[in-house]
């Protein structure tokens, strides 16, 4: 992305990349967790996958003093 204010301060696509250490750490995070999360919500979708009815709420017996 050019600067207006000159080209020292221009950002090329090399100075706005990490280093390849990040990058790799980061790539190895990314494959481990990603299908940790995507079993995790898939796990809570099936809890939850029946919906609430009415028949499911117990009923209150609240004496009024």
């Amino acid at each position: 992305m050019p600067s207006t204010l000159g080209d020292a301060q221009s950002l090329t696509l090399a100075a706005a990349s990490s280093t390849p250490t990040t990058l790799t750490i980061m790539t190895w995070a990314a494959a481990i967790f990603t299908p940790i999360v995507l079993l995790y919500t898939r796990w809570t979708y099936w809890v939850f996958r029946k919906r609430l009815a009415v028949h499911h709420i117990p009923e209150l017996s609240v004496a009024i003093h």
